[in-house]
């Protein structure tokens, strides 16, 4: 049987079925970044879990997740803990 192994999440929802002003959010929200000369939506970054999102003004929220192993070095050994919070020695 073949081991599944998730690195990236994306999925996309509608969150209003009203188009959003975004400049009035970009003044309200927080941890987000407006720029329409760049790129016309809100970029959303929440730092746990790590997950960027990008709001358009159509209603559409598009969010990224990756899933990572987090890897720390204890006593000269490499230590990788898997979500969950199990620890293994490698």
């Amino acid at each position: 049987m073949t081991e599944l192994k998730f690195s990236n999440l994306t999925a996309t929802t509608k969150i209003c079925n009203r188009e959003l002003n975004l400049e009035e959010m970009a003044r309200k929200l927080r941890n987000i970044t407006y720029n329409p000369r760049k790129f016309n939506a809100i970029i959303m970054r929440i730092r746990t879990p790590a997950v960027t999102g990008l709001i358009f003004h159509t209603g559409i929220l598009i969010y990224y997740m990756v899933i990572h192993n987090h890897v720390s070095r204890k006593n000269g050994c490499c230590w990788r803990q898997e979500r969950g919070g199990n620890t293994e020695r490698r």
